[in-house]
């Protein structure tokens, strides 16, 4: 396991044991998505977890107008799912897209719930990446409401800087829930 993709996500959360792992190893199945195809699409069941090995993707959803609305970036090491439809069997309420060519590991919702029965580790291991997820959704929710364009913009900026070379600007806009004019000032004040 030490070699594979996966190993340092699930080595920070849990130590699977050798029965675990293989058992978790059996399921996974790679995919690749090339730039601009959709990982998940809109209004949909979604039944897979995504862990992204190389790529970057996007989660958006419409707003009242039919615009698209940028809400998370999904990164090497990360997870890239419609959580909420992937646990309830319910339909997406956004769409993940690959902003570049992207190679996923992915495990179906079923296996996912057969490791969670067999093996203490799984369990562990989900109970603790939904709690991070948790807290990192819910400190950008807040932020979006408590923080300035120029205090969302210097927090992405100092965490994130890489994406402004990879993926569109309008996306980041979008995320930080600023116009891509204000995005533009933004950037040329840092300067």
């Amino acid at each position: 396991m030490s070699t594979h993709p996966l190993a340092a996500f699930v080595l920070h959360y849990v130590q699977p044991s050798p029965e675990g792992m293989a058992a978790f190893l059996q399921y996974l199945q790679v995919h690749q998505f090339d730039k601009g195809a959709c990982m998940a699409p809109l209004h949909r069941p979604c039944d897979r977890l995504h862990f992204v090995a190389q790529g970057i993707a996007r989660h958006f959803f419409l707003d009242h107008d039919g615009n698209e609305v940028t809400s998370w970036f999904s990164q090497p090491g990360g997870l890239a799912t419609d959580y909420r439809a992937f646990t309830t069997g319910a339909a997406t309420v956004f769409e993940i897209q690959a902003l570049t060519p992207l190679t996923s590991f992915s495990i179906h919702r079923d296996e996912l719930d057969r490791l969670y029965t067999a093996f203490k580790e799984w369990e562990r291991l989900g109970r603790l990446v939904n709690q991070d997820y948790l807290i990192a959704l819910i400190e950008r929710n807040n932020g979006m409401f408590v923080k300035t364009a120029r205090q969302r913009y210097e927090e992405f900026y100092a965490e994130q800087r890489h994406l402004f070379n990879l993926i569109p600007l309008r996306y980041i806009a979008s995320y930080l829930g600023i116009t891509l004019e204000t995005l533009s000032r933004l950037r040329a004040d840092q300067r």
